[in-house]
């Protein structure tokens, strides 16, 4: 049965061709959050990197309405699932997005202005026992962590969960 809820599709950004062309004709995300929701601005923001299919989020986002939460995937696949799941859940306090987070966080998120980020489990490169795995770029490294403090708030918080 579909009903009368409007799907506000401004908080979804996906990753394709012209992503990056598509988030520069926003100033930053933390705008894009304010303009989709009357009270966003009042709201803490807290950011979970590498969300995956989006169940963790999913269950905060429903249980702290008092947030604005904010998805950040790189697989297409896993932000659909993402989206799928905040449509059916009725999430106005979530935004998801598809993308690097290596680009989108210094690009698109405004200095200060992030309460908490979470980062659970993520995945590391695929590992095949050649010399070359040693090369593999790891998400985690003293730049990315560079990255998530300047967009933090002053005393915000990291939570970082991993096997």
């Amino acid at each position: 049965c579909i009903d009368d809820t409007i799907i506000d599709f401004n908080r979804l950004m996906v990753q394709s061709n012209n992503f990056v062309n598509e988030l520069s004709n926003i100033q930053s995300i933390n705008n894009l959050i304010s303009k989709s929701s009357e009270d966003a601005t009042n709201k803490p923001i807290k950011l979970e990197i590498c969300s995956g299919a989006g169940e963790w989020i999913i269950s905060q986002a429903k249980n702290d309405t008092t947030s604005h939460w904010i998805s950040l995937e790189l697989r297409h696949d896993r932000v659909y699932q993402t989206f799928t799941k905040s449509i059916y859940n009725d999430l106005s306090n979530l935004t998801i997005l598809g993308g690097d987070a290596i680009t989108i966080i210094p690009n698109h998120l405004n200095l200060n202005s992030i309460d908490h980020i979470f980062i659970n489990h993520p995945e590391p490169p695929q590992q095949s026992g050649s010399s070359s795995d040693s090369q593999a770029k790891h998400l985690l490294d003293v730049n990315f962590f560079n990255l998530i403090v300047k967009v933090l708030k002053p005393n915000g918080k990291i939570t970082l969960l991993t096997d």
